[in-house]
């Protein structure tokens, strides 16, 4: 259930679930994950028996799935679960083509910092008197 500090931090947001609402898909995986806990506490109990092996949420739902420690309803409300939560923490704020110019950038910026090569020079080395001196 909804916390009072939740309420009060969400009175004047938007919370509606719909798609494209990134705090309603907020609001539907808090719901969601309370009533998934007893589940997720089945697992974790399973795990600390040994009776599943994977430290990861949604490899232990298949594992407990094929075990039958949790039937294919409770699996299936566990993978919904898992799906929310994906999609809200989904970064897509980057076009994959800006990723190769930062590559681009980075090269440009590496090939800055690196070290010059020294130059040779092709004039005659002096002894350091002067043409005029030296006799």
């Amino acid at each position: 259930s909804p916390t009072e500090t939740r309420e009060r931090l969400s009175k004047q947001a938007y919370t509606t679930i719909e798609p494209g609402n990134p705090l309603g898909m907020m609001q539907e995986a808090l719901i969601l994950g309370e009533e998934i806990e007893p589940l997720r506490q089945k697992l974790k109990q399973a795990h600390k028996e040994g009776l599943i092996k994977s430290e990861y949420l949604p490899q232990q739902t298949e594992e407990a799935e094929h075990a039958e420690i949790i039937s294919k309803a409770e699996a299936r409300r566990l993978k919904e679960f898992n799906a929310r939560v994906a999609e809200i923490i989904a970064v897509d704020d980057f076009d994959p083509a800006e990723f190769g110019r930062r590559e681009k950038a980075k090269e440009a910026v590496d090939q800055k910092a690196a070290p010059a090569k020294k130059k040779t020079s092709t004039r005659k080395k002096t002894t350091g008197k002067s043409p005029k001196t030296a006799s």
